[in-house]
């Protein structure tokens, strides 16, 4: 999950009540280094993300920047806003 705020959080724990599995979660401002046990990356960090399936993003702003962060980081992955899961 690509942000640690509200959202992102109760996004957590909605996949973690129906046993879907988070991996991580990458924000690039939290100070942070965990949630529920869950570990908190910087965005800036550089880090093997090859194990990673999908990433879905829970902010609304700077969409193209944070893909492009996390492209220039080595995902090669599925990235999808929380908001478009929504819609579906």
């Amino acid at each position: 999950i690509y942000g640690v705020g509200n959202v992102g959080k109760v996004l957590a724990q909605n996949m973690m009540s129906q046993d879907i599995p988070v991996e991580c979660f990458f924000d690039k401002y939290s100070k942070d280094t965990d949630y529920l046990g869950i570990p908190v990356y910087s965005i800036c960090e550089k880090r093997d993300l090859s194990g990673i399936d999908i990433i879905i993003i829970s902010v609304s702003d700077d969409y193209d920047l944070i893909c492009d962060s996390l492209r220039t980081g080595g995902y090669c992955g599925e990235i999808v806003l929380l908001a478009e899961l929504i819609k579906s």
